[in-house]
């Protein structure tokens, strides 16, 4: 089966609003499933009796299976269609909540967090070429930046959701109600979701070797990778920081996570319209020097200033998503775009969700968390040197 070619033109924003939100909806429940676990570190770290280390090691496995299906992602989309591959997704997604909900020991717990990187590393390859298909070129940057809303808005959310299950007695009923609603998700992608007759590209050595041949993929590997660490790192290892180096309880460092990311949901729209206004490669060097200074000081911060750069932080940290998915966009063809979101998001969920969350745990048990933030935070302002050979225009 041929991966079709990309539909002439596309519709305006406007009209293609409603299917964006019905992705932005569906990518909000799988999200939330595999952000969960930072809010609920603390009990669960309590109950399974593991070290800040083993609590970054959660997270890893979200990332490692992530790695594994964004790698195979081309394969499915070219069997099942870009709609049916998002509709798995989230099948898959509901299925491996209601294990992680049910596990009693911590393997099992690791497996089923392996399981829901793996159901999402479906996703996002198929979710961002059916936008771009569906949305005119002139409006990806405001359809990608309606799309990053979800994660936004679940940053917010998944603190209180956890809260209120915790105060409860019961954090795993969570992950049961994020199952029930991830199956709903699926079924609404399934019938009304766009995508449908578009097809993804398995990887061949020719479509390969051409992502390789191209700098922009490398850089923007790197920078997703920087992006998603600097937004899920924090997010999953600070409420441990809060808690055994500041002296916050569980209650007050959940609360600040929740609102330290309501900004988060408007910011999204502004990188967008940045991408669109500024240009990508702009509003992504912006991004590295502004998240990165601000990521460092995370690290930094005592007393009085900590509730400012918790909520500073990631209030820049978003803006690079919109920009980074329409950069991409812009560097390579229709052929093989679904191609290079799933070699360039291993990285970002490997580095990222995974190693990140694990060096700042490592971090918390032998240097303390803050040396990791300002860490990463450097690690930012040193990637400006490679962002500043992203192409201007398009190509790569």
């Amino acid at each position: 089966m041929a991966g079709s070619s990309h539909p002439a033109g596309g519709r305006p924003f406007r009209a293609a609003l409603p299917l964006l939100a019905l992705l932005a909806g569906a990518f909000a429940t799988g999200f939330t499933s595999r952000i969960l676990i930072g809010p609920l570190m603390v009990p669960v770290t309590r109950e399974l009796s593991a070290s800040n280390t083993e609590a970054g090691g959660f997270v890893l496995m979200v990332g490692l299976g992530m790695t594994l299906c964004l790698l195979g992602s081309g394969f499915v989309s070219r069997l099942l269609g870009h709609r049916l591959t998002v509709a798995v997704s989230l099948l898959g997604t509901a299925g491996f909540c209601l294990l992680a909900g049910t596990a009693r020991d911590a393997a099992g717990f690791r497996a089923a967090l392996f399981g829901l990187g793996a159901a999402s590393g479906l996703y996002l390859p198929s979710a961002i070429s059916s936008i771009t298909a569906l949305t005119r070129r002139e409006d990806w940057g405001r359809a990608m930046s309606v799309h990053e809303t979800a994660p936004n808005l679940s940053f917010v959310l998944a603190p209180l959701l956890a809260e209120w299950f915790v105060a409860r007695g019961d954090w795993r009923a969570a992950f049961l109600a994020l199952g029930l609603g991830a199956g709903l998700a699926a079924a609404a992608c399934l019938f009304f979701g766009p995508g449908r007759g578009l097809y993804g590209e398995a990887p061949s050595p020719r479509l390969v070797r051409d992502l390789m041949a191209r700098p922009a993929f490398w850089i923007m590997s790197l920078l997703f990778g920087l992006a998603v660490g600097a937004s899920q790192g924090p997010y999953a290892m600070l409420p441990l920081h809060l808690v055994q180096e500041l002296g916050l309880s569980r209650e007050e460092a959940n609360h600040l996570l929740s609102l330290s990311r309501v900004s988060g949901v408007f910011m999204a729209v502004v990188g967008g319209l940045c991408a669109d206004r500024f240009g990508p490669r702009r509003t992504i060097l912006f991004w590295l020097g502004a998240a990165g200074l601000l990521t460092a000081c995370l690290g930094l911060a005592r007393g009085a200033l900590v509730t400012p750069v918790a909520l500073l932080q990631p209030l820049v940290a978003v803006i690079y998503f919109p920009a980074g998915f329409a950069m991409l966009s812009r560097a390579f063809p229709w052929e093989s775009r679904n191609l290079a979101v799933a070699f360039v998001m291993p990285a970002a969920a490997l580095l990222g969700t995974g190693l990140v969350p694990l060096a700042l745990g490592w971090c918390g048990d032998h240097v303390g968390f803050g040396a990791g933030f300002a860490l990463l935070g450097g690690l930012m302002l040193l990637a400006l040197l490679a962002a500043r050979r992203l192409p201007e225009g398009e190509g790569g």
